[in-house]
């Protein structure tokens, strides 16, 4: 893959790209197509198109705009906590890229699974999301 930055980044461009790595396996710490973990994956997709995301999920949930469910689009962060944690703290971050009638699927590196699409829909994702935001300015 070429590591040239486009001048303005779009939804399409960040989502096709994200696409290219389904099914490259989840590596604890990882960040490069030999394996990714859930931030190394979205640091590396976004840093493709010259925006920097840190490393760590919590600290990319402070990253651009806050941005409602409903307003949801292609592009955004979307954000979760983790299996065990019943609190608001960030450990698992994913990119939107579909959002239709409502209905919301992004791509995300998981354990066991590696990069993958999953929908909003399905009540794990549901009930553990904790916001979405927006760093692509459009």
């Amino acid at each position: 893959m070429s590591a040239s930055v486009q001048a303005k980044p779009t939804t399409p461009h960040v989502t096709k790209f994200a696409h290219k790595y389904v099914s490259v396996r989840y590596v604890w710490g990882g960040s490069t197509p030999r394996g990714f973990d859930c931030s190394g994956f979205t640091k590396y997709c976004f840093q493709r198109f010259g925006i920097r995301l840190p490393r760590a999920s919590w600290e990319q949930g402070k990253m651009g705009t806050p941005v409602k469910k409903e307003k949801a689009r292609p592009g955004d962060l979307i954000f979760f906590r983790g299996k065990i944690n019943k609190g608001s703290q960030i450990q698992h971050v994913g990119i939107i890229t579909d959002v239709d009638r409502g209905r919301i699927r992004f791509i995300h590196s998981i354990t066991n699974k590696g990069v993958r699409y999953d929908w909003l829909s399905v009540s794990y994702y549901q009930k553990r999301m904790l916001g979405i935001r927006r760093v692509l300015k459009v």
